[in-house]
């Protein structure tokens, strides 16, 4: 909210302010400095003050109030100036629409909602560290071998590749060696509970 309000709120108010604030929008009303005459809409009939009832969102500052002849009259127009607005094709296909709506939502989505971090095994995520430094020294391989294709470039990214499989199966086995045995000491003890839970983190599928 700007410093060119018109000075009294309501609760109503303050549900507005907070949605604003929470989605950074501006009450343009309230940061431009008009005149009463320019900014007010409704004029209460009795104390016969001028009331901003209506907001414009925007974050733009280009909005006015258009007044009738009869300058008494209790309501007026607010306005908003939209620039830069192009006009649509109405010669495109459905088959380009649907390009420009898919890129359009594919760089604003990211932006917007962030990426979704993969929820990985249990096992995956007990040896994250280990892992995350294998696939760097393996995409780095990886570039090398890109920029410099050689025999020697070739190989070196082929044994890292052997490697990571190798102490990526060697981690989920000890992880499956680790959960049977505290499964089973789940049986010996009758804890039923616990056993239920152990075996649905291992059946229920990572999303």
């Amino acid at each position: 909210m700007g410093p060119h309000g018109l000075g009294s709120f309501n609760d109503d108010s303050l549900l507005l302010l907070r949605n604003c604030a929470k989605h950074a929008l501006l009450l343009t009303n309230t940061f431009l400095h008009l005149s009463m005459r320019e900014k007010a809409k409704w004029m209460h009939p009795r104390s016969r003050h001028w009331q901003l009832l209506d907001y414009v969102l925007v974050r733009r500052r280009e909005q006015q109030v258009i007044r009738n002849a009869d300058d008494w009259m209790e309501h007026r127009l607010i306005t908003q100036k939209v620039e830069d607005l192009h006009a649509p094709d109405n010669k495109a296909t459905m088959e380009t629409r649907w390009c420009q709506l898919r890129n359009v939502i594919q760089c604003t989505a990211p932006e917007i909602l962030g990426r979704a971090r993969r929820q990985h095994q249990a096992w995956f995520g007990d040896n994250d560290a280990d892992i995350s430094n294998l696939l760097v020294e393996k995409n780095g391989l990886h570039k090398t071998y890109m920029d410099l294709r050689t025999d020697a470039t070739k190989a070196a990214l082929f044994r890292c590749h052997r490697l990571v499989k190798h102490r990526l199966r060697e981690m989920q086995n000890a992880r499956v060696v680790q959960k049977a045995e505290e499964i089973q000491g789940y049986v010996e003890r009758n804890a039923i509970k616990n056993f239920s839970k152990a075996i649905k983190a291992i059946y229920v599928p990572c999303i």
